[in-house]
């Protein structure tokens, strides 16, 4: 049997070393002095963390801690060195620019001059300053490049960086902010102005396009748009009339488009008929998912159950959900039936929650009753009162006329309202959203009757 090479030794025995174990003292040594840390460098240059990447700084100006290189590609590319480019992820970074860098960019942990390596967060958290815009009344979650700005970033309602926190404020603001993860989008509500279209028939359906301004803060966005087309989400009933709309909520895409996800137009109650509908199954939406909710279905005038358990949002129905968030449960639609019998939903009062308008409660004291009818809608006026204090905020307001954004159906008797949601927008102005009118189901079904 060989000698231990690791045997000890006792006092006043010779000391035979065996090369052995010299060599595996020496490689103990090396090892010890590889994982002490180094106090005269900065913890942030351990390529063992998480998210950091060495860039090279191409902007041609020295970029100050914390500030902003857009991505323009790997230092070594597959061609010119495999072996480099394998080895470590090395990139080259430039001024910002939105053409090129918008959702591509990284932060530097050190200044670094022009031309030199330095090491940056490419993902997960980190601090940074972001520039905010002035107050509007929405928060902005999200931050990206600024065109030609190395020194911050943008907050927006999308973009790269999610806010975590940040300093109270507008302008330039230190944050805290992730890096990476899921793609980031914000809804907001915007008003609508009908622009063109023409309304639907029997045999086509409507094509209304809107002019599209922020609800807050009345900014134009966009001009003659078409809810049903990329990249908004809108579904309009294959064929009949639909009231315009007037009001909505949006987002901007990845690839900074404004996009509608809804919008409040309203099939024409003329070759319909009105349902109520009990929530019987389904779930809530979330941020990432839509809400599945399904109904039992009864005809709000006879009381006769047409359908359970029913998806509106399956064939042969025309309703579509936002693609994420939640949405309140229906309660009131109206729906027809096909020359074969089958129900087909057009429209259900299934509201998305859009918390970015802030709302308060109101008291509504009828001032001028004018009933609907068979042929002319209902308009309503009202004396309006803040429910909290009892400050008087309107005389004679009729919800359904500009710039309110109540939508009440072109024809048909509405028992006055008493309650009511409403908001100020940036000019002052008091903005009714929602109030209690209720459709006198009995008079419809005596006009239509007649």
């Amino acid at each position: 049997m060989a000698a231990d090479p690791f045997a000890k030794v006792t006092p006043g025995q010779p000391l035979e070393i065996p090369a052995a174990a010299y060599n595996a003292f020496v490689d103990a040594a090396r090892s010890h002095r590889g994982t002490q840390t180094d106090t005269t460098s900065d913890p942030i240059r351990d390529p063992g963390r998480a998210g950091l990447v060495p860039i090279r700084n191409d902007s041609g100006a020295l970029i100050p801690r914390f500030g902003i290189l857009g991505v323009d590609g790997p230092l070594f590319t597959p061609s010119d060195a495999l072996d480099a480019f394998k080895r470590r992820t090395t990139l080259v970074g430039s001024t910002p620019s939105d053409a090129l860098h918008t959702g591509r960019f990284v932060i530097a942990l050190e200044p670094i001059g022009p031309g030199a390596l330095g090491m940056a967060c490419a993902s997960g958290l980190c601090m940074v300053q972001i520039e905010f815009p002035p107050d509007d009344g929405r928060e902005r979650r999200f931050a990206d490049i600024a065109d030609g700005v190395t020194g911050n970033l943008t907050a927006g309602d999308s973009g790269a960086a999610t806010i975590l926190w940040r300093e109270t404020g507008v302008g330039v603001r230190w944050a805290i902010v992730r890096l990476g993860g899921f793609a980031s989008q914000s809804l907001f509500p915007v008003k609508l102005t009908l622009a063109g279209g023409a309304q639907g028939n029997a045999l086509v359906p409507a094509t209304w396009t809107y002019d599209v301004a922020d609800a807050i803060t009345d900014e134009s966005l966009a001009i003659g748009v078409d809810p049903t087309a990329a990249p908004s989400n809108w579904r309009r009933p294959g064929v009949g009339q639909v009231s315009a709309a007037t009001f909505g909520s949006a987002h901007y895409d990845a690839d900074g488009a404004l996009a509608l996800d809804w919008i409040n137009e309203t099939p024409e109650p003329h070759a319909a008929f009105p349902i109520i509908l009990a929530q019987t199954g389904g779930m809530q939406g979330t941020t990432n998912m839509p809400a599945s909710w399904r109904y039992t279905i009864t005809d709000a005038i006879s009381g006769l159950a047409l359908s359970a358990d029913t998806d509106p949002t399956a064939f042969p129905h025309e309703w579509r959900r936002p693609e994420a968030g939640k949405v309140t449960a229906a309660t009131f639609g109206y729906a027809s039936l096909s020359a074969g019998g089958v129900l087909t939903i057009g429209w259900i009062n299934e509201v998305p929650k859009v918390p970015a308008v802030h709302v308060f409660p109101v008291n509504l004291v009828l001032a001028e009753l004018a009933s609907g009818g068979p042929d002319f809608p209902t308009n309503h006026m009202y004396n309006v009162f803040d429910a909290s204090t009892g400050e008087d905020l309107g005389q004679f307001v009729n919800p359904g006329a500009p710039p309110h954004q109540w939508k009440r159906p072109d024809i048909g008797r509405y028992a006055p309202a008493t309650f009511g949601l409403a908001y100020f927008n940036a000019t002052d102005t008091l903005i009714i959203t929602w109030i209690n009118e209720v459709p006198e189901l009995e008079a419809c079904a005596a006009s239509m009757g007649a």
